[in-house]
């Protein structure tokens, strides 16, 4: 009989291991985030409203952006810029580089690549990258957007 209780216990243990190791890795691993921004437009290069994020980022707050807009060719643009979020947890400093069009239109879409540079509180370690999408609306003075992507922090 004890022995029998023996060789449970050892199963038991193995199995525990065994199951482990995906949640441990997986723990390491990129999780996803979904950064959502609404934002007024307050100068030639600048912008600041809130977001809002969902994911392995839980938070809202406060949004501040600079940009450049920059003509390429027709009616696109080269659209590059930081954005910082301050949120209860702390903040988050991101980089974005992308594409607009139509350029000389009420309205525009963006879209590019995005990288978490930084974070403070408990973002500190947060790095990512992803993609995003925006509309500027030139007739209110809105920006919409949203980032989508993976992150990881160490």
């Amino acid at each position: 009989m004890r022995r029998k209780l023996r060789c449970i216990a050892i199963g038991i243990s193995v199995a525990l291991v065994v199951l482990a190791s995906p949640l441990s890795a997986s723990a390491e691993s990129n999780q996803r985030v979904t950064i959502g921004f609404h934002m007024q437009i307050i100068g030639p290069n600048s912008a600041a409203g809130t977001f809002s994020a969902a994911g392995r980022v839980s938070d809202s707050g406060a949004a501040a952006a600079t940009f450049s807009v920059t003509p390429i060719r027709g009616d696109r643009a080269r659209l590059e810029g930081d954005h910082t979020l301050t949120g209860s947890g702390g903040v988050i400093s991101i980089h974005f580089r992308g594409t607009t069009f139509p350029v000389n239109s009420p309205r525009a879409l963006g879209d590019g690549r995005f990288q978490i540079t930084a974070g403070t509180g408990a973002y500190s370690g947060l790095r990512g990258h992803g993609t995003f999408v925006v509309v500027a609306d030139f007739t209110t003075l809105t920006v919409t957007g949203t980032y989508d992507g993976r992150v990881k922090q160490s």
